[in-house]
């Protein structure tokens, strides 16, 4: 079945007699001039793509996930099964781990694995940490539940696992994102909680738990910081908390904008915010902001007069920000960068409007990441 996957997404790329060996940059449609970049073109179910552009994680059926190395034999790719449904699946900055994880939304039960490219070891996580504390009412505690029949299993060589195998539960708060951070380390996060994934152990490490009233509207990750977005109301989006992963040390930063603005990225220094204005579910659009996390100041930023910003991102040197435009004065969905400091924007190449979230560059290769992003899209810069 992973011969055949392998070769529909190979005709999918228009590259079927390249499956061993192709250059990193065999994904690409065209070579743009300088300046610009590549879209690459991507099967529908592909989760993610690795920092060097070259390998593809992919959906290959409701329940499993594989890597799909365009450099190596069809029979060396690693995939895996997962009980529940692989939603989400993420590279981690080195390309040497991915985390995989069902739909919370789909099914109350959370499951979610790390999985080593290299020695081909699976991590279960220990995903159930919004789990209730036991009630003092007799009769009122959740039913006991017995472990999960089954574990994950790659195509091939036999796997090697660690960690417990979380069991069907009903948590109230179950993880709804992960994040890996630029030093590699793997943020969870549910509406209540965020936490740090021990990747030995796959025990979560609570970074920082939040009160009855608020919960996490969404989380990013920069550097070796976290930032998440706390929302007490459906009208106020405006306190974002930005957290050490390490150490837990944090301060908090409140929007002007705080109806409708989601937090796009944090820079990899964790001195700024990304911050989009443009409110996704009623069609509002809003102009994308840079926010001083010192000083509280906040710059807007000019590049997309009237349309809508569906994904941005700061790049990897935290000078220049790029942006997913569609709508107002452009015909067409595209992909541009501006100056953080402001200045003209400079339009990349073509963009897919389906896509939301934020932009991630590793090297010379962007990509939309995390649970807002309903469509993987990547790009090859060209300098």
């Amino acid at each position: 079945m992973l011969v055949t996957h392998r070769t529909r997404l190979a005709l999918s790329l228009g590259m079927s007699a390249c499956l061993v060996g192709p250059a990193p940059g065999a994904l690409a449609d065209s070579v743009p001039p300088a300046g610009a970049a590549t879209q690459l073109t991507l099967p529908d179910d592909t989760l993610d793509v690795s920092p060097d552009g070259a390998t593809l994680l992919i959906r290959s059926a409701v329940d499993s996930a594989c890597v799909v190395p365009l450099s190596m034999p069809d029979d060396d790719g690693p995939c895996i099964a997962i009980p529940g449904r692989a939603g989400q699946g993420v590279f981690s900055p080195d390309g040497t781990r991915f985390v995989l994880a069902d739909r919370a939304g789909v099914t109350l039960r959370q499951y979610a694995v790390v999985v080593d490219i290299v020695s081909r070891s699976v991590t279960h996580i220990d995903a159930d940490f919004g789990v209730a504390t036991p009630s003092t009412t007799p009769g009122t505690d959740p039913p006991q539940t017995a472990p999960a029949a089954t574990t994950p299993t790659f195509g091939g060589p036999a796997v090697t696992s660690s960690g417990a195998e979380p069991g069907p539960s009903t948590p109230p708060a179950p993880i709804v994102g992960f994040a890996w951070t630029d030093t590699n380390e793997l943020v969870a996060w549910s509406l209540r909680a965020i936490s740090r994934v021990d990747l030995a152990s796959g025990e979560l490490i609570p970074i920082s738990t939040l009160p009855d009233g608020s919960f996490v509207w969404n989380a990013v990750t920069g550097g070796n910081a976290v930032a998440y977005q706390v929302v007490t109301s459906s009208a106020d989006h405006g306190q974002v908390v930005i957290a050490d992963v390490t150490t837990g040390m944090s301060s908090t930063v409140t929007l002007d904008d705080r109806e409708g603005s989601t937090v796009l990225d944090v820079s990899g220094d964790g001195t700024h915010l990304l911050v989009n204005t443009t409110d996704l579910r009623a069609v509002k659009p809003g102009p994308l902001q840079v926010v001083d996390t010192a000083a509280g100041t906040v710059s807007t930023l000019d590049i997309s007069p009237g349309g809508l910003i569906t994904a941005g991102g700061f790049s990897t040197d935290g000078t220049t920000v790029f942006a997913v435009v569609a709508g107002g004065q452009e015909e067409s969905p595209l992909l541009a960068s501006i100056p953080v400091g402001g200045g003209v924007r400079s339009v990349l190449g073509p963009a897919d409007n389906t896509t939301s979230g934020t932009i991630r560059q590793t090297g010379d290769v962007l990509a939309t990441i995390g649970p807002l992003s309903a469509k993987t899209q990547a790009w090859r810069l060209v300098s």
